[in-house]
């Protein structure tokens, strides 16, 4: 197959199946030449996918890629206020939460791409670590001890590993007349359910840009405003394939009463 026929079979194909297979790697992709995601269009900016490597990896495979290769070209993505994401990475990638508009938290969580009953573990981190706050030089391990991520830059050096998810009930508990929410939790589990991974799963997450205290002597934890300004990130590198979900939180006491985006970036 390697006539202009058979390659526009190919690319025929392509544009068939590009929307849902490109989608599965946050990207969709028009039949002309624009490029777009939830939140960017580039124009001028042109990905070709060659018949010959489509030809090697089968198509699928290579649309795959295709979609993984646009998507790190992006400058970042933003994930909209109350909302929440999931996409992968691979071992030995890096990849950066970022704060675009100030003392905006997400919540981020990690599984093994393999098998995600594998997931980021806050106990199994503290044991370790012996510390309850992380920065640059840190490792989170997983549920079975195995490193999940590195900490490799911080610009806040301030985040939380204490508090689980906002959810409905954290609503409906702690905040009177509140709407009826998902909060991240249930946000995470939406984006994370194409993998399997059920909400009663999602574990505590690492709670970027949040600041909490805890008193030394009573133990109370008190969540204070995010030290974090435009533009700050917090940048990890993989030490497995894994599935990350992060959410822009819902939880007005942790954004400083208001409600904003969060970025990430693959590099």
């Amino acid at each position: 197959m390697n006539n202009k026929d058979s390659e526009w079979e190919v690319y025929r194909y392509m544009e068939d199946t590009i929307f849902s297979k490109a989608q599965e790697n946050g990207v969709v992709v028009s039949k002309g030449s624009w490029f777009m995601t939830n939140v960017t269009e580039m124009r001028g900016v042109s990905f070709r996918l060659t018949f010959a490597a489509a030809q090697e990896e089968g198509i699928a495979g290579a649309v795959e890629r295709f979609g993984r290769a646009i998507r790190s070209y992006l400058e970042d993505v933003q994930i909209a206020p109350r909302t929440g994401t999931e996409f992968r990475v691979s071992k030995g990638q890096r990849f950066s939460a970022i704060d675009p508009k100030g003392a905006s938290v997400g919540d981020l969580v990690a599984f093994s791409a393999s098998d995600p009953r594998e997931a980021l573990s806050n106990g199994r981190s503290f044991d370790y670590a012996t510390k309850i706050f992380f920065s640059v030089g840190d490792k989170l391990y997983s549920n079975r001890s195995n490193v999940m991520l590195s900490i490799v830059k911080d610009t806040v050096g301030k985040h939380d590993f204490l508090y689980t998810p906002c959810s409905k009930d954290t609503f409906r508990l702690m905040y009177e007349n509140a709407p009826e929410l998902p909060g991240c939790q249930g946000n995470l589990a939406y984006a994370l359910a194409k993998f399997g991974i059920q909400e009663d799963s999602i574990p505590t997450p690492s709670n970027v840009f949040m600041n909490v205290t805890v008193d030394g002597n009573t133990g109370v934890l008190e969540i204070k405003p995010s030290l974090s300004k435009a533009g700050d990130h917090t940048d990890l590198i993989a030490e497995m394939d894994l599935i990350i979900g992060l959410t822009a939180c819902s939880a007005p006491k942790t954004n400083d009463g208001s409600f904003k985006p969060i970025k990430y970036k693959l590099h």
